[in-house]
């Protein structure tokens, strides 16, 4: 099948789900992020935006069911997510008096916070999500922002509502985001990551002092990566010219903020970055890393990359 891009409007969309009476389950997936568009200051806040994709290799179950008391359980360490599960804010946020039993569930042993694959915006927004419905409130993706999910990057917010492949835009308004997104069909390229089983990136306060230090970027960065993306790279996509978008995905990452985020990364990780470049020029790391990510063309095979069994190895097709 031929790739093709749509653009689409995801306010009323819902994420994937089981419900009954007593019960839901919403499917989420960790998530890839390739790049941000505009981090610079120029129109008086930081917009976000980027290009990124949900692991559906690795589905993550959450189930929710009302209780007479606030339950977590996870076959995944939660205890540091970025934002701690409130159920008072739940409950203030919804206006019910509800309890809720959480049941988190995995099986794979890589996915894990602070790695690069945005697990605690999925976890949130799926508790939040699942405990509107049983309380049968339904949240679309504005109400989700205005709880306090998405301020730092809205891509993992989208991606909730939207598993797959996607270009996003962030914010349109320091206050508001935007919902638009261009929804990549038939990718026709390969991407392999690599999640490490024990390596972690910033996080809480070291994190926000690295943020603070780099941001925003210049209003000529940002011009520059939405030049590229909309004459270079969503081109290459639909006319499947890897050697374009390999260039383009380097040139991107090359003016952005990937080089800052590189530079704090460990001497392994550092290493593996290396080797997917011998094999493709589009490869970074995912958000701050560590885990990286390379594309290939649609016909190569599994690429002969040298990495320790510290990774797990991933190939989205």
């Amino acid at each position: 099948m031929e790739p093709a891009i749509t653009i689409s409007n995801i306010l009323n969309k819902s994420p994937t789900y089981s419900l009954n009476k007593n019960n839901i389950v919403v499917n989420i997936y960790p998530r890839i992020h390739f790049f941000s568009l505009d981090l610079s200051n120029n129109d008086g806040f930081i917009r976000h935006g980027s290009m990124g994709c949900s692991i559906k290799e690795a589905p993550i179950f959450v189930k929710i069911s009302k209780s007479f008391k606030d339950k977590i359980c996870s076959n995944i360490d939660i205890s540091k997510i970025d934002n701690k599960i409130n159920f008072t804010k739940i409950r203030d946020f919804l206006n019910v008096n509800n309890s809720w039993n959480v049941k988190i569930e995995t099986t794979d042993n890589a996915i894990k916070n602070h790695v690069g694959i945005g697990l605690s915006t999925q976890i949130e927004c799926a508790i939040l999500w699942g405990c509107a419905m049983l309380s049968n409130k339904k949240l679309n993706i504005v109400d989700l922002y205005r709880y306090g999910i998405g301020r730092t990057s809205t891509l993992g917010l989208k991606l909730f509502f939207n598993p797959g492949l996607i270009i996003e835009f962030g914010l349109k308004t320091k206050n508001d985001i935007d919902t638009t997104i261009y929804n990549i069909e038939n990718f026709p390229f390969n991407i392999d990551f690599f999640i490490p089983k024990n390596k972690h990136s910033l996080s809480g306060e070291s994190e926000d002092k690295f943020w603070d230090k780099i941001l925003p970027t210049s209003a000529l960065s940002s011009y520059k990566i939405s030049y590229d993306i909309l004459y270079k790279l969503i081109p290459s996509i639909i006319n499947v010219d890897f050697d374009t978008f390999s260039r383009t995905i380097n040139q991107i990452n090359s003016i952005g903020t990937k080089k800052y985020e590189e530079a704090i990364q460990h001497k392994k990780t550092t290493v593996l970055i290396n080797e997917c470049r011998k094999i493709s020029s589009a490869a970074a790391i995912s958000s701050m890393g560590p885990t990286t990510y390379l594309f290939t063309k649609k016909d190569t095979k599994t690429p002969c990359i040298e990495y320790d069994n510290s990774w797990r190895h991933y190939r989205y097709e």
